[in-house]
């Protein structure tokens, strides 16, 4: 092997690894692995209201909404248990959205319902369900103030919106909501956010070209039975597998494991500065060891919330440990503390990994401790693609040492994992 090739192919793997400055990712779901999001629409007309509820769900929340959908235990999801499943969503969404119309309540009435099972990361799939719900508007004046809220399951994370919009003889006058869809439907998010939104209210001042006729004992007229319809689309290639039995949930959990360490950079510079840091294999032993150990601790006691530090300290933090390793690089190579450090800052990037878990694991609908298989195999596949990271890395940075353009190669890429963590730190402190 030539130096020339030696050296382009240790220039390669710096660049790839040391490419997070741009904070690029690639995720099957832009939001995360765990995240639910919802939209929900009011368009206002004359005398009758619009609601139409979108809600798009991640691998691992829809990986335990097709356990309950599955009813006969086969292990799959059939078009018709995901129409019955749809139905009973929306039934039940009803139920826990309130609209007032100059504070008399207004009864929604279930159109259709229509579900989406689409392809996601680590061969798993996402889910996407659509609600529409229509009434029937009496009984209000030239002026009416609407209030909506949205009390279906609030506690979970992801991105919340709600906009309204109004139809031909219908103006709104003032709104707390916006009236634009910012995420064209739950198909494009603004991950730039320094927060995502959490819209679960909302109040529309809106002013009636022509008022209603006055009844007060009905501010609502539901729309016949017979117009509701339900859609269900399951790709082909998509077995819709509900995975029942422990080893089945296992296998999931681990391949979601590997692909969010494999689309967490901020993880990977961090790991890329340690083995930077490290000279001998022993200490290499110890200080991949060590990390492992820390993350595993804190990835357990935060996944299940017995710790559970806010997100606005544990990222900025996990920004500061990759931004400290380069600087150690940088300053002071002959660090003999890379254990003890990877365990202080693998404690730190534990509480990041369990972002991914943490809602779910709580809601695991199988009995017993299968949480607890849950957990154990997502992080095995954490460490899975860690060690072939490191058994790739390592060859050719043995193989580089011994270069005099090693060191010049070693200061970029230390000084890129420093620059990572500092850009890092201020988008998730000040951006």
């Amino acid at each position: 092997m030539s130096e020339g090739y030696k050296r382009r192919a240790l220039q390669a793997l710096l660049l790839a690894l040391t490419c997070g400055l741009s904070g690029y990712t690639v995720s099957a779901h832009p939001l995360g692995n765990n995240t639910v999001n919802r939209q929900a629409q009011l368009q206002i007309l004359e005398g009758k209201l619009q609601l139409r509820y979108l809600m798009d769900l991640a691998e691992i929340p829809t990986l335990l909404e097709s356990q309950k959908a599955d009813h006969d235990r086969d292990g799959t999801v059939s078009q018709e248990e995901w129409a019955a499943y749809a139905k009973q969503w929306a039934e039940r969404l009803a139920s826990q959205l309130h609209v007032e119309l100059d504070r008399r309540p207004v009864s929604l009435q279930l159109q259709s319902q229509h579900l989406w099972v689409l392809p996601g990361a680590a061969e798993l799939t996402t889910l996407r369900l659509e609600a529409d719900y229509t009434a029937i508007l009496s009984g209000y004046a030239k002026t009416a103030v609407m209030h909506y809220h949205d009390g279906y399951k609030p506690e979970l994370s992801g991105w919340k919106e709600i906009w309204i919009s109004a139809g031909n003889g219908v103006t709104i006058t003032r709104s707390s909501a916006s009236q634009n869809d910012r995420s064209s439907g739950l198909t494009r998010y603004d991950a730039n956010l320094a927060s995502l939104p959490d819209e679960l209210t909302a109040d529309a001042v809106l002013a009636f070209a022509i008022p209603a006729a006055q009844d007060p004992a009905a501010s609502v007229q539901s729309l016949p039975l017979e117009t509701q319809s339900s859609t269900v689309t399951v790709p082909a290639k998509q077995s819709s597998a509900a995975p029942t039995s422990e080893l089945q949930q296992a296998w999931a959990f681990f391949r979601l494991g590997v692909h969010h360490i494999a689309t967490g950079w901020d993880h990977l510079v961090f790991l890329l500065g340690l083995l930077l840091l490290v000279k001998s294999l022993r200490q290499l032993v110890k200080t991949v060891t060590a990390f492992t150990i820390a993350h595993s601790i804190t990835l357990g006691l935060a996944a299940n919330h017995w710790v559970t530090p806010p997100g606005s300290w544990v990222e900025p933090g996990i920004a500061l440990t990759i931004a400290y390793v380069g600087l150690l690089n940088l300053v002071w190579r002959n660090s003999r503390h890379g254990a003890w450090l990877a365990f202080g800052f693998g404690l730190v990037h534990g509480f990041g990994f369990a972002g991914a878990l943490a809602q779910t694991l709580v809601e695991q609908p199988l009995a017993g401790n299968h949480w607890l298989l849950s957990l154990l195999s997502f992080n095995l596949g954490i460490e899975a693609f860690q060690l072939l990271l490191v058994a790739l890395i390592v060859p050719v940075l043995r193989l580089a040492g011994s270069h005099p353009w090693f060191r010049t190669a070693h200061q970029a890429a230390s000084f890129g994992v420093l620059s990572a963590g500092v850009v890092w730190f201020l988008l998730r402190t000040i951006a």
